[in-house]
């Protein structure tokens, strides 16, 4: 694995990580309206 495709493996992979901890505390806000 090259230097460079090691670095956009990383990106990649911190836009998941991103998307998820978003995803999740988006969800976390609808259960507690729903539990409202």
């Amino acid at each position: 694995m090259s230097l460079n495709e090691k670095e956009s493996f990383r990106n990649e992979n911190y836009l998941e990580v991103k998307f998820d901890l978003t995803s999740g505390s988006y969800a976390t806000v609808l259960l507690r309206e729903i539990m409202k």
